[in-house]
């Protein structure tokens, strides 16, 4: 009697169904952890955003007093007397003081390390810190707080490295070391102080925020026998925070333009032309400054660009005639989509964000590496 039972083909079919649905189980394991990943960085981004906005007072961010900058190298408050609180934006370079009614960014942990602190355009004081930008091309000016009320000399200090990393970096998870005895639990580190005696927990701290502040103007009554506009100040900002995702871990040296495509510098100036009318963004076309890398146009798919531009305003005048003027304009535009680099130098995108003004030159994009998201709100000066 015949006992029925598998051919050898039908073994060879049988595994090699098998086999093509675990390999189809396996490919989507990276996928799975991608998404998870960035799952995880969504759900931590906006619980770090709204956190910002509301600590900004607390850091006294509202309060002039408490603003601090670098020039040749030392820090100095923006009270000090050589740099007068003006709030007008005509009839003087843009760069040419640091001044609470310009638009700036709060970046301590920057200030902190940076050391180039040239005299010329590649000034860290300046957001962002390049050489290709035109002296009239609109950047921000960047500043730190201070971290204590006086000093040995009564004066005020900024924020030490310590300082800005305690309270710009985010705690989130705590690091661990691997015991030699493998059977033994993971064993947490500690920070130690100056005594080496352990302080707190370490973390990785792959979260770190700046805080961007651009002014709301509006136009104040022409002074009497000045054929100017004169803006006047109304002590409120567009305040934003700006999270960062392992952003580069040592800011005491810039990076440098490179033919590697894989170095990307922390802060890139493009330039920038609107392929509509601006209204919520749009698409636009972004372009590289001569002499700069095609690793400048590098554009990931969380990515946020921050445009700036000269707004040309025309103020009427009950009696007189209509008067020209010009102020910057900082908004930031979240990257929702990008092409392929064409052309060697130039690549589209597509922002969402606020309506970009009319009459506006000198438009520019900056792209910073590793920001995942951009919160705003309103904010008052005190």
């Amino acid at each position: 009697m015949k006992r029925s039972g598998l051919s050898y083909l039908e073994v060879l079919i049988a595994s090699g169904i098998a086999l093509t649905g675990i390999l189809g189980a396996i490919a989507i394991f990276p996928v799975a952890i991608s998404n998870m990943q960035k799952g995880m960085t969504v759900d931590t981004m906006a619980a770090i955003g709204p956190s910002v906005l509301e600590r900004a007072s607390s850091l006294r961010m509202d309060q002039p007093a408490w603003w601090m900058t670098k020039v040749g190298g030392v820090e100095v408050p923006v009270e000090d007397a050589s740099y007068p609180i003006r709030p007008d934006f005509l009839n003087r370079p843009i760069h040419s003081k640091v001044q609470p009614y310009d638009a700036i960014c709060f970046d301590p942990r920057f200030i902190a390390q940076a050391t180039n602190w040239n005299a010329g355009q590649n000034a860290p004081r300046l957001f962002p810190a390049i050489n290709q930008a035109g002296p009239t091309d609109p950047r921000m000016h960047r500043m730190t707080l201070a971290g204590n009320l006086e000093g040995t000399a009564g004066q005020k200090l900024p924020m030490s490295t310590a300082q800005a990393r305690l309270l710009f970096k985010v705690q989130d998870d705590v690091l661990f070391e691997k015991p030699a005895d493998l059977t033994a639990p993971a064993k947490q580190r500690f920070i130690p102080n100056n005594a080496n005696v352990d302080q707190r927990r370490d973390y990785f701290a792959d979260f770190e925020y700046v805080v961007t502040m651009a002014p709301q103007t509006t136009f104040g009554p022409l002074p009497t026998n000045q054929a100017v506009v004169s803006f006047q100040a109304t002590g409120q900002y567009e305040l934003s925070a700006v999270v960062f995702r392992q952003r580069q871990p040592d800011l005491t040296t810039i990076l440098s333009a490179s033919a590697d495509p894989s170095i990307v510098e922390e802060e890139r100036l493009l330039s920038l032309a609107f392929l509509s009318a601006g209204y919520n963004g749009g698409d636009v076309t972004i372009t590289l400054h001569a002499g700069r890398p095609v690793s400048d146009l590098t554009v990931l798919d969380t990515a946020w660009a921050l445009v700036s531009g000269v707004e040309t305003v025309v103020y009427n005048s009950p009696g007189n005639p209509p008067v020209q003027g010009q102020r910057p304009v900082f908004q930031w535009y979240r990257v929702s989509a990008f092409s392929e680099i064409y052309g060697g130098s130039s690549r589209d995108l597509t922002l969402e964000g606020p309506d970009w003004p009319a009459n506006t030159s000198n438009v520019q994009c900056t792209l910073c590496s590793g920001v995942v998201g951009v919160f705003s709100k309103t904010f008052q000066l005190k």
